[in-house]
């Protein structure tokens, strides 16, 4: 029998043999981004502007290091298996079995990634579909057996050899088990200052007001239950139906009008965020947190007054790490602890829907809750689990899906179920650690949601009173006149010294309000310029008046790719410093051309929708449990066309008739907000 190879010879092999796996896997990674996003030089962000940016080239070397870095672990850790289990195999066998040890673990790699990851660039989604699906299965059996059996052997004769180590095995699984028992920190006492309760937002993207109709048929109890004690309002609008105007209206009290975040991804100048809440409160003796799970179109950060940021971290290293992570042992990394510090681009990051997992959203929120320095807290946190593609990590409807599905009801209803028992966790979290003892908890959804089914029976008015179809498209933020997009939840519940009762209320409201309500409650600000939610007397004639955001023609599809989106999007965002994309401001004015502007009174709508350089005018009801189906009376159609009139004035929309008609109203003072 031939020597036994030398260790630095083992060690040299198996280390080629990861190099060379994690090669193939980051050149396919590589050319599905540049043929997804790169190779259009109409579209694409050129590749100088892209890595000229010294916040994404770290970024991006820091994650294929760290990915280099496992597959490079994993190939000691296979050269010290083999050292230590094969030790009297003839070299033509080594040889043998060191190949088959490093298919065999990548078989085992990727199966498992494929169970765990479906929607995975790299699993096996469609090959278990195939004629080949049972051979398949037995071989990744097979081959994890075999990683399994060799690394036994290994760690067996590892431990004979070593006599002092077979005592330290059941210390090292103990202290491993008490880690893991204590991950997350024990919950601790708030010692928010009586006198101050603590401030709770809680949204839920794409929570459609109807989930709460008795009729429907999506299970969340803990949603059912809050909103069952609080004051509810049952026409409560978003100013815009996407996720960062809505929050920065929310935060500021302001329509985007006026605080300037009139679409996704505004340049940060442009967006008044020294008005946010969270300054005031800060100011007031406020520890200042904000937690979601979503920042990719969403930039709020610290200049909004937030004293913490819990989630994913944002800019351009997201839009390409939340893809090009992808590698199947990577994958498998970010289901243990230590993925969080490793890839923090992805870790709890919802827009990697490939990977992300709720739980780690909740480990991040509860982790960095346990951090607050005993003042009186506030906190905004927002869920967006139930936002498009609605699948995720574990999604149950993911069993045999297509990765590229259309737009699903159902996957949409398993959406909310779980983010329903995300609500429910930090509730229950926040009773724990005496939150609860004192304190205003205010749940809302930013916006809506329309699928296909939307439009079955609505019914638009011309201003002749003619009557037509409306087409709703789905998504949200894509057209004024769908109330799924635009109606929201919204309840408000007090704790301790804030008593506020159950009660359900008609009046129309904006998300708007949730500011001067706060700063009321609280005494800061008895005297808001605006209406609060709290009003003994609520105005039941108040004008509401929302817009939409950018939409393009693949926001709309009924089966919406986001390869698509990007291709046709990413022409018109640069490169912020500190890594953060933006609008860039030349295509702004053509932007606001494309918008639409809607104005609401008494459950009629008006919506002005841009036509070929024009304006078309709709009327809508809104009331959908008692719809007259009748136009609207003259009227109604002459405060709503004021209303939008004023509003298109502001904006200096010279192609207003069709909305004004020949008596031109821009001469109004000011339309409501």
């Amino acid at each position: 029998m031939r020597e036994n190879p030398t260790p630095s010879r083992l060690l040299r092999c198996y280390i080629a043999f990861f190099f060379a796996a994690w090669s193939l896997e980051a050149i396919y990674t590589l050319a599905r981004l540049y043929t997804g996003y790169l190779s259009d030089a109409k579209t694409a962000l050129p590749l100088g502007q892209l890595f000229s940016d010294g916040v994404v080239v770290l970024a991006v070397i820091r994650f294929a290091a760290t990915v280099l870095a496992l597959y490079l672990f994993v190939g000691l850790v296979a050269a010290w298996a083999h050292g230590k289990a094969l030790q009297n195999l003839s070299d033509n066998r080594r040889r043998l079995v060191a190949v088959l040890f490093v298919l065999a673990s990548m078989a085992t790699m990727h199966w498992w990634n494929s169970v765990l990851h479906p929607y995975s660039m790299l699993s096996a989604h469609y090959l278990f579909s195939s004629p080949m699906a049972w051979p398949a299965l037995l071989g990744a059996v097979a081959a994890q057996c075999v990683v399994a059996a060799i690394l036994l052997l290994a760690l067996v004769k590892t431990v004979a050899a070593h006599p002092r180590l077979a005592g330290a095995v059941p210390m090292v699984a103990g202290a491993a088990l008490v880690a893991a028992a204590s991950v997350g920190g024990a919950p601790t006492k708030s010692a928010a200052q009586p006198d101050k309760p603590n401030i709770i937002l809680i949204g839920i993207d794409s929570l459609r007001a109807d989930v709460l109709d008795a009729s429907s048929n999506i299970a969340m109890p803990r949603l059912r239950e809050f909103m069952s004690e609080s004051v509810r309002f049952d026409n409560a609008f978003t100013p815009l139906a996407r996720t960062f105007p809505a929050w920065v209206s929310i935060l500021t009290g302001e329509s985007p009008e006026q605080n300037g975040a009139i679409f996704n991804l505004m340049p940060p100048d442009a967006v008044a965020s020294d008005r946010s809440l969270a300054h005031e409160l800060r100011a007031h003796g406020y520890h200042t947190v904000l937690a979601t799970d979503e920042r990719r179109f969403s930039n709020i950060d610290e200049s909004y007054g937030f004293d913490q940021i819990i989630g994913p971290r944002m800019g351009v290293a997201d839009f390409l790490l939340g893809t090009a992570n992808d590698f199947a042992l990577s994958n498998l990394v970010l289901e243990t602890p230590i993925g969080r510090y490793l890839f923090p681009y992805n870790y709890g990051n919802r827009a990697a829907a490939v990977t992300y997992d709720p739980d780690q959203f909740e480990h991040l929120l509860s982790t960095g809750l346990n951090r607050h320095p005993g003042k009186p807290l506030f906190l905004a946190a927002h869920f967006c689990l139930a936002h498009w593609p609605y699948h995720w990590r574990k999604n149950p409807a993911s069993d045999n899906k297509d990765p590229d599905m259309p737009v699903s009801l159902e996957n949409y209803r398993l959406a909310l179920e779980a983010v329903d028992a995300q609500l429910g966790h930090l509730l229950d979290r926040l009773e724990r650690t005496g939150v609860l003892n004192n304190a205003l908890v205010i749940v809302l959804s930013d916006h809506g949601e329309s699928f296909s089914t939307d439009s079955h029976g609505q019914i638009a008015y011309r201003p002749g009173g003619a009557e037509e179809p409306l087409r709703v498209p789905p998504g949200h933020g894509t057209f004024v006149l769908s109330e799924a997009q635009y109606r929201v939840v919204l309840g408000l519940r007090g704790y301790g010294d804030i008593q506020l009762g159950s009660s359900r209320r008609q009046a129309p409201v904006l998300l708007t309000d949730i500011k001067p309500t706060v700063l009321n409650l609280l005494k800061i600000d008895e005297n808001p310029s605006t209406g609060t939610l709290t009003a003994d007397t609520p105005d039941q004639n108040r004008i509401l008046l929302w817009e939409s955001g950018y939409s393009p023609s693949d926001i709309t599809a009924i089966s919406m790719q986001m390869d698509d989106l990007l291709a046709d999007t990413l022409h018109l965002y640069r490169i912020a410093p500190a890594g953060r994309l933006s609008l860039k401001p030349q295509y702004l004015d053509d932007l606001k051309r494309r918008k639409q502007y809607a104005a609401y009174h008494r459950g009629w709508v008006a919506g002005a929708v841009p036509n070929d350089g024009d304006y078309e005018l709709y009327f809508t009801e809104f009331q959908h449990d008692a719809k007259t189906y009748q136009a609207p009376t003259a009227s109604t159609q002459k405060v709503l066309r004021q209303a939008l009139c004023a509003r298109l004035a502001r904006d200096d929309q010279s192609n207003r008739k069709a909305v004004c008609g020949d008596d031109d109203q821009s001469s109004l003072a000011r339309a409501p907000q």
